[in-house]
């Protein structure tokens, strides 16, 4: 079973029909999600229209106020892209979706999120909390790259990045909630944007692949890229092993090295 909320500015009802067809609406080609029940205390049940899960909708008239969601807003990309932060919530809808068709990992998170973006989008929310990938984003972040992204990876992990005079290193967080590794990406200053993208490429296609990828094994986005695998302790939890890729340039030196192995 798997949980998302959605952040509103203050507590509304929850209306089916409509959320129905905000899921229509951004996700076409998903099962069609079906009203099925509100009752008295607000709960809201709809069903996937081929019956392989349903979803509850608990409303709570408060905001999550232990300090996570704002910590967990700092590692969306949206912090990092200059868009606007994520607003205050006075409330927030708990999603549970209930998976009887038994999906991978992937596939059950898409059907969340999907739903999860339905009920922001109808409910006018401020944002959402993937607390599963321990990320925190803008109601309008999340529903874009649900609606526009085959794998939603932004949207379903978050990002810790740390600058220093040596360049730039890029910690991926939330890959654990399908069973793989972060990946930790080290770059020069310059390849800052270029390492973010570098980033969720690699982790979809290890998701897609289903399995980690080999310590020592080489990967590249063109045919020419060779750059080495390995797993170091996470600069964050140094009991916990993460991807490791350096995408900086070799000095003069190193270069020198390499050129006398050759």
């Amino acid at each position: 079973m798997r949980v998302s909320f959605v952040l509103l500015s203050t507590a509304v009802p929850l209306d089916g029909e409509a959320i129905s067809r905000s899921h229509l609406e951004l996700s076409s080609k998903a099962t069609r999600l079906v009203p099925d029940e509100t009752r008295e205390d607000g709960i809201t049940c709809l069903r996937l229209q081929d019956d392989s899960g349903d979803v509850i909708l608990a409303p709570v008239p408060a905001p999550i106020a232990t300090g996570e969601v704002e910590a967990a807003a700092a590692l969306s990309l949206a912090s990092f892209a200059k868009m606007p932060g994520l607003a205050p919530h006075a409330a927030h809808v708990i999603v549970t979706f209930r998976d009887e068709a038994r999906r991978a990992p992937a596939a059950e998170a898409l059907v969340l999120a999907q739903v999860t973006a339905a009920v922001a989008h109808a409910a006018g929310a401020v944002g959402v909390y993937w607390g599963m990938g321990h990320v925190a984003h803008p109601a309008e972040f999340f529903i874009d790259a649900v609606r526009d992204l085959d794998l939603p990876l932004p949207a379903l992990t978050g990002l810790s990045i740390v600058r220093d005079g040596k360049g730039v290193s890029i910690l991926s967080v939330g890959m654990e909630q399908f069973e793989l590794p972060n990946m930790l990406v080290l770059a020069d200053k310059s390849q800052g944007g270029e390492a973010i993208q570098f980033v969720f490429d690699m982790q979809g296609y290890v998701l897609k692949r289903g399995r980690t990828l080999p310590d020592g094994d080489t990967v590249g986005r063109t045919a020419e890229e060779r750059l080495q695998v390995r797993y170091v302790p996470s600069p964050t939890d140094a009991s916990v092993k993460v991807a490791q890729v350096d995408m900086r340039k070799p000095g003069l030196w190193a270069r020198a090295r390499q050129f006398l192995r050759n």
